[in-house]
């Protein structure tokens, strides 16, 4: 048979100073497993509200590499439309260059008949303007004899 231990009031003072610290610490635990249920719930909701930023973000994200690539493509066209732009340029630079030389060559020729050409109207003027001459040398008396 075992005996029973009595417990001295010593002891028992002991135990139940033990036992008031244990039931407090309880209670500092029971505190701060509440304030972490409190932290864990606003972490949650943290968390969930990262994720909806997340996936406005890729949305964004996806839309800004459409729009890059519509941009993309409307500085090619506007390169192409450009550069054609500036072949067409040179070919009517080209032209007016050509139609110049033709007017120029134009001129020069019909100026060239224009010192050659005798008009009747000229031609008649000169020998109206020799016979005055003469009729009035002989009016005056200073006519070469002829």
């Amino acid at each position: 048979m075992k005996k029973k231990r009595s417990t001295s009031p010593a002891r028992k003072g002991k135990k139940n100073v033990t036992l008031a610290k244990v039931a407090s610490n309880v209670t500092v635990l029971k505190k701060d497993v509440a304030v972490l249920k409190k932290d864990v719930s606003t972490l949650k909701t943290d968390v969930s509200a990262l994720k909806s930023d997340v996936s406005i973000l890729k949305t964004d994200v996806a839309s800004l590499k459409i729009d890059m690539s519509t941009l993309r493509e409307e500085m090619l066209h506007t390169h192409e439309a450009v550069m054609r732009h500036g072949e067409d340029i040179q070919v009517w630079k080209d032209e007016i260059v050509h139609e110049f030389h033709v007017v120029v060559e134009n001129l020069r020729h019909d100026l060239l008949g224009a010192f050659k050409d005798h008009t009747v109207t000229l031609d008649n003027a000169r020998k109206d303007h020799e016979q005055r001459i003469v009729r009035l040398e002989r009016i005056e008396g200073i006519a070469l004899p002829v």
